[in-house]
């Protein structure tokens, strides 16, 4: 790295202490050895949630020290985007962080238990999901608002906690903390492993993991006037691409992987009356002829898949205070970045965690679902991860179907093309190793507890 002037113990101004916020699920911030953007980057970020010593500032280039959290202890990075976007917040009175003066003015590095924000901090600092790709830091803002994702038919992509394609999310900064949980999906669409998970590391109450627990706020249902919901409850809402949710649901007819999706047959008595019957699940074509769900009829089951996934990301039904919508695709790919970015979003961390962010391997299915459905984490890992496997089996029609369904609504979200792969393998391979160490500085960082490992 580039010299760093020297601070001391008797410099005469306050400390000035800057705290990292972007880069939330890119594991930090760039950092680079000199305050010219094309000086050399370091090989690692500043992790988010870091606290750091001002050594220097030149307009929205900053010269650090870091005194707590992981990454280079010294270097340039940008405060700021060109298009407004924050990526450190300085320590005024609204944001005050447990560092002492002398530490800060000596940048010694103390224990990150004593001097870290606490997750409440963080929560209502760091945006969701943040992502700055790894050039986009020193873009001008021209550039930077050119990569910006376009949300088509859903309106807004606020709520989405991570991007499909890399590139910068805007900022959705929460100062609110959330004790009760629901989970609503399609069925197929990682549900139930959300609700196992989401208690392992967060100290929170799913409120909804059976339907007799509340029939009003099912996890499947598909709502068209807002849910009922409490100050302190969050909805965290699962999509999935259409042709493997096709895929999911066609495995078995029948033993039941349709489960409350019923092919049907119509008939019209006369104008005004047409009389539905229930036909028995046989064939993945049933799929795309006319099925009920819910009390509700749709022209195949492609029309409720858009009902769900534009349901979610409608303000007026689900709040975009209460509301992550997350991939589910990116649960079993970037596992560690979602949990991270609901810690973000208000979920507030257990006080005992597991030595890593790491799914359970085992099915989260149990004997009540059929047999076809009850595949380990590495299984599913190998079958989403093969592109041949998203329109495999389908009919030319059916195919047709999928490919020429609403853009607005699938181009979004990455599932527009063959592309859909890519895009959930692109910002983090689940067969790699997790980087223990990494990985436990972040969870000191950002939890007001003592970790119990």
């Amino acid at each position: 790295m580039g010299v760093v002037p020297n601070v001391t113990a008797e410099t005469s101004k306050p400390p000035q202490l800057w705290l990292i916020v972007g880069g939330a699920d890119k594991g930090g911030i760039v950092v680079r050895s000199r305050k010219e953007i094309s000086s050399p980057a370091a090989s690692q970020r500043l992790a988010t949630g870091s606290v750091v010593v001002q050594v220097e500032k030149r307009g929205e280039r900053l010269c650090y020290r870091r005194i707590a959290g992981a990454g280079p202890e010294e270097g340039w990075v940008s405060v700021r985007l060109g298009n407004g976007k924050h990526l450190a917040v300085h320590a005024d009175d609204n944001h005050k962080l447990d560092v002492s003066p002398l530490q800060a003015s000596v940048c010694l590095p103390p224990t990150l238990e004593h001097c870290a924000p606490s997750a409440l901090q963080l929560q209502e600092q760091i945006s969701v999901g943040a992502k700055d790709a790894d050039c986009t830091d020193d873009l001008p803002q021209a550039q930077a608002e050119s990569v910006s994702q376009d949300a088509g038919a859903l309106g807004s992509l606020d709520r989405l906690v991570l991007w499909p394609r890399g590139t910068p999310k805007d900022s959705l900064p929460t100062s609110r903390c959330f004790t009760r949980v629901c989970v609503f999906g399609p069925h197929h669409s990682c549900t139930g492993a959300m609700m196992r998970e989401l208690p392992r590391f967060f100290d929170i109450k799913i409120i909804n993991e059976h339907r007799a627990d509340s029939p009003a706020m099912w996890k499947h249902r598909i709502f068209d006037k807002p849910p009922q919901l409490a100050s302190n409850v969050f909805c965290v809402c699962l999509v999935k691409d259409p042709a493997f949710w096709i895929q999911s649901l066609a495995r078995d007819p029948c033993d039941g992987t349709f489960y409350e999706i019923c092919p049907v047959q119509t008939t019209a008595r006369k104008p005004g009356n047409v009389q539905v019957t229930h036909v028995l699940p046989r064939h993945k074509r049933q799929l795309f002829s006319t099925v009920e769900f819910d009390g509700k009829v749709y022209k195949d089951a492609i029309e409720i898949w858009e009902a769900t996934t534009k349901s979610y990301f409608n303000t007026d039904i689900f709040p975009l205070e209460q509301t992550a919508v997350v991939r589910s695709e990116d649960l079993l790919f970037s596992f560690e970045s979602v949990i991270k970015s609901l810690a973000l979003r208000g979920l507030p961390w257990r006080r005992t965690l597991p030595r890593e962010i790491a799914p359970v391997q085992e099915t989260a299915k149990d004997w009540t679902h059929p047999g076809c459905t009850r595949r380990a984490r590495v299984e599913l890992l190998r079958y989403y991860r093969e592109p041949k496997n998203r329109l495999s089996g389908l009919e030319s029609l059916q195919r047709d179907r999928i490919l020429h369904m609403n853009s607005g609504i699938t181009r979004p979200l990455g599932y527009d093309s063959d592309e859909s792969v890519p895009s959930w393998l692109c910002v983090k391979d689940s067969l790699d190793s997790n980087n223990c160490a990494s990985t436990c500085a972040w969870y000191v960082s950002t939890s007001p507890h003592e970790c119990q490992w």
